[in-house]
């Protein structure tokens, strides 16, 4: 293969880097990695573990994990800043095993809004995006 995109599956396996070291194998050389997670270990609540998350991941743990795995990190970006309030609230204060239908269908209508104003919120994002090749 010569692309493998991962989006929201890391954070639920047990051995993180044999999975990591598994993709490796799969992808010719130079081939790319396009790796989605949950940030910020702090933010880790009721929410994380309702959707079985093992673990949430800062940039530097998962460029490190990901190097570690026989990648090259390309870039690591940032993703969905505007979720983490409300992600932080219902999953550590309120200790809430969902978000609620009426919050998403509110969050849907306004997504064309909060793609304008994300980049400039100060708070850490929810999610990160890993872009790395296949070091060989």
């Amino acid at each position: 293969m010569d692309t493998v995109v991962c989006l929201h599956i890391l954070e639920h396996v047990t051995d993180d880097a044999a999975a990591l070291s598994r993709i490796r194998t799969l992808l010719q050389p130079g081939g790319r990695l396009i790796l989605l997670v949950p940030n910020d270990p702090t933010a880790f609540g009721s929410l994380d573990t309702a959707l079985g998350h093992k673990r949430r991941y800062s940039a530097q743990q998962l460029s490190a994990l990901v190097d570690a795995a026989g990648f090259n990190v390309d870039k690591i970006l940032d993703f969905n800043r505007i979720s983490t309030p409300g992600w932080r609230f219902n999953g550590k204060v309120l200790k809430a095993g969902t978000v609620s239908t009426g919050a998403l269908k509110m969050f849907d209508r306004l997504v064309w809004f909060w793609r304008r104003i994300d980049a400039s919120l100060p708070w850490q994002p929810m999610s990160i995006i890993a872009i790395a090749t296949r070091r060989d």
